[in-house]
């Protein structure tokens, strides 16, 4: 029979790697976007994205480390 704390410990790992690599892929096409922007202002908004998803992914990863 499995505990709550076996439960959690199985499945973190396997989800930190999900949202890593999840955030990762994101980050690449929102960085591709970047480079490919014909405009500033596009540019800036894929910009603006790309800090948000890393910030997003660093506090997802923390919290999922905390657990």
């Amino acid at each position: 029979m499995f505990d709550v704390v076996d439960v959690i410990d199985m499945v973190t790992w396997p989800l930190l790697i999900l949202v890593a690599s999840a955030g990762t892929i994101y980050a690449i096409v929102l960085g591709v976007q970047m480079a490919s922007a014909d405009s500033t202002e596009k540019r800036e908004e894929a910009k603006k994205r790309v800090i948000n998803v890393l910030i997003g992914m660093a506090i997802a990863v923390g919290l999922i480390l905390l657990i």
